[in-house]
């Protein structure tokens, strides 16, 4: 397994989770699926929550983010039709525009996300280091 050598690991690393909170999932306003799953949470996770990503500076992190706002990002997958049960349907994601034009090399990307079984909300960390490690830096 080769890996790509990234001069500012911290630069991409945040890029990624921004992109993946602002183009996969939008803001609470513009995206329905978001308010709608924030809402589930009744309060326990808020937008101010999901926006708290934005400053995860290395990818060990990720492991630190609270579980809520990892449920909440779950929802929205499965809300959007990408996640059907506890597996990524890889023809809705290839389909979802907006997120894949970011990636760069969508084959590995998907067989990435394939491998994951969601059978908890804490497995959307291994979602967000596949998208770290396939996002297209132009």
């Amino acid at each position: 397994m080769s890996y790509t050598y990234v001069p500012n690991k911290m630069f991409f690393l945040k890029l990624s989770i921004f992109v993946f909170c602002v183009i996969l999932i939008k803001a609470e306003e513009d995206c329905p699926y978001m308010k709608a799953c924030l809402e589930e949470t009744e309060g326990k996770v808020t937008s101010d929550d999901i926006k708290k990503i934005h400053s995860i500076r290395k990818e060990a992190e990720i492991d630190n983010v609270p579980t809520g706002v990892l449920c909440v990002l779950q929802c929205v997958l499965k809300k959007r039709g990408v996640l059907e049960g506890e597996m990524i349907d890889p023809k809705k994601l290839i389909a979802d525009e907006k997120l894949m034009k970011r990636i760069r090399d969508r084959e590995p990307f998907v067989e990435c996300v394939e491998k994951i079984e969601f059978k908890e909300c804490d497995d959307m960390k291994k979602y967000i280091k596949c998208m770290m490690k396939y996002f297209k830096y132009d």
